[in-house]
């Protein structure tokens, strides 16, 4: 009976605060002031409780996200948690890399057509396209001949063709693929002679004119004067190449002429 009694006390106690309670007290002894002010606190009350109840609901109900970190995992381990956890599990290995052989184990078994002896030509190579085949091909085979001989073999005609000398000075390597010395036209070396007498005769100047700055000496003045020589040679054309190197000007007869007549190519 005496805790029922205090129950009630304590009860109305905080009823009593509750009614009372006026957290925009302005001190005024109006009373319809006085009533506005303990409603707004019991409507901000009311609010603030609410809000409170909503956020702690809603904080109950969202999924929490929790790391936890498992040392030195078993494969049982992972297995386990890959299952449950397929999105978000990591489990980084030790060292950045891994030998293949440390987990892989290749056993291969072949046709029966390679247990057949077979004989390997050196530098020939088999292509889908001829054309292919010829260009990754090298001349390797036609320095043996016993490889020549082999090669011979899948022909029904007889050729006779002599082995090449590989002891001749060449700057391309006996592997050097068919494609490379086509593109380079075969050519072991290169020799360009160029014969500037045959190229002056064969441009056959018809003048070669030159300007030069002359003063007169009693005005103080310049004046450009222009020369013209009428079928020069070469050492005139040289003479004046030197002396007026700016100006000279000795236009050819022809407007085009033949390499042929004045470079000499030796391969």
């Amino acid at each position: 009976m005496f805790e029922f009694h205090l129950l009630r006390l304590i009860y109305n106690y905080f009823r009593l605060k509750f009614t009372s309670l006026n957290l925009y007290d302005s001190r005024s002894t109006d009373p319809t002031t006085v009533h506005h002010e303990i409603l707004s606190t019991r409507l901000f009350t009311f609010l603030f409780g609410a809000s409170l109840a909503i956020l702690t609901i809603f904080t109950s109900f969202r999924p929490q996200t929790t790391l936890q970190n498992i040392q030195s995992p078993s494969i049982f381990d992972y297995e386990r948690l890959l299952k449950q956890y397929p999105n978000t599990v990591q489990c980084p290995c030790t060292f950045i890399s891994i030998p293949y052989e440390t987990f892989i184990t290749i056993e291969t078994s072949f046709h029966q057509v390679c247990s057949i002896a077979n004989e390997t030509l050196p530098g020939i190579v088999i292509d889908c396209l001829p054309l292919q085949a010829i260009y990754a091909s090298s001349f390797e085979c036609f320095y043996n001949q016993s490889c020549l001989n082999m090669l011979f073999k899948a022909y029904s005609n007889k050729m006779d063709i002599q082995i090449l000398n590989k002891s001749l000075p060449s700057r391309f390597p006996l592997t050097a693929s068919i494609k490379t010395l086509i593109d380079d036209l075969f050519i072991e070396k290169m020799m360009i002679q160029t014969n500037y007498d045959l190229y002056f005769n064969a441009c056959r100047s018809v003048y070669c004119s030159y300007t030069y700055t002359q003063r007169f000496h009693w005005t103080k003045s310049s004046n450009w004067t222009t020369v013209t020589i009428h079928s020069p040679s070469k050492k005139q054309y040289e003479d004046l190449y030197q002396q007026y190197s700016d100006t000279l000007q000795c236009p050819c007869t022809s407007i085009s002429i033949p390499y042929g007549k004045f470079i000499q190519i030796t391969s």
